[in-house]
């Protein structure tokens, strides 16, 4: 099973990442348990689909190599050093309950974890509440690090904006949270512009205006990722959106995931199922 699908990003103001043709994305695998897997997929060709390309764990300095998940990974061309931020999933329960503080942890390599087995240094961020999927990116024009994250509050989980001079702590709030439920959290470029998009229980996926958050629509998909499938868990997929350079066959793609249960699983059940990747041609 899959989740949680990211693309990778490079420098500091987040776009897609490339190598040798393929773009690289980080997910949620679920198989003897869960970690973080590397995927690649060639954009030119997406019907060839995914190929998996490593695993990634994660090191506080206490001994332990853990299986955080769900990160946004960037490459910044200015330090030579890989960066960004992972929940911390592997400090709670099995119901999520009792996370280290704020749920969030800045990580770091100067090593590529793009291949094979990798290991990420990580420390927690420091921020207030609890939080989780979250996307950065260094805003020149405002010259601050700004972070698109859920955020949980009054028993819920929604989006928020945050904002710091540093990329690893120091974040506040500089919006409210949006009204709608929301998951997968993800700031891209599109027509030289950035938006924010998110996941919901609604079975939709959320477009907001970067950084006020301002609701602008929902994505206009077919078919759906969730199908026919009621309830909120089948419609919190991540919507991983890029557009791509100029030359390229599509304008953008969409790579996302189902959350379709394996035969047997016991209901209700927030489980993990495949992924799935749409174009929207230029035309």
């Amino acid at each position: 099973g899959q989740a949680d699908v990211r693309f990778v990003t490079s420098g500091r103001c987040g776009e897609p990442y490339f190598k040798n043709g393929r773009m690289y994305f980080t997910f949620s695998t679920r198989c003897w348990g869960s970690g973080c897997g590397i995927g690649s997929l060639d954009p030119r060709r997406p019907e060839a689909g995914v190929r998996f390309e490593g695993i990634i764990l994660f090191d506080y300095g206490d001994g332990l190599l853990r299986n955080d998940q769900a990160p946004h990974l960037f490459y910044d061309d200015e330090t030579g050093e890989w960066r960004g931020w992972v929940c911390n999933f592997s400090t709670g329960t099995a119901a999520l309950s009792k996370r280290a503080d704020g749920g969030v942890n800045a990580v770091w390599s100067r090593k590529s974890p793009l291949h094979g087995l990798s290991v990420m240094k990580a420390k927690p961020l420091g921020l207030s509440g609890m939080n989780e999927d979250p996307c950065g990116v260094w805003d020149a024009s405002a010259k601050k690090w700004r972070m698109f994250l859920c955020s949980f509050g009054e028993g819920d989980i929604r989006a928020q904006m945050l904002e710091s001079d540093r990329w690893d702590g120091g974040y506040a709030k500089i919006t409210e949270r949006v009204a709608e439920n929301s998951t997968g959290t993800t700031i891209t470029w599109l027509g030289s512009r950035r938006y924010c998009l998110s996941g919901s229980s609604d079975r939709a996926y959320y477009v907001y205006s970067y950084p006020d958050l301002k609701k602008l629509g929902s994505l206009d998909m077919t078919p759906t990722p969730w199908g026919e499938a009621k309830g909120g868990p089948h419609g919190r997929g991540w919507p991983a959106l890029a557009e791509l350079p100029g030359g390229s066959p599509h304008k953008c793609i969409l790579l996302t995931m189902d959350r379709v249960n394996f035969p047997g699983m016991p209901s209700p059940n927030w489980t993990y199922g495949g992924l799935q990747i749409y174009i929207a041609d230029r035309n």
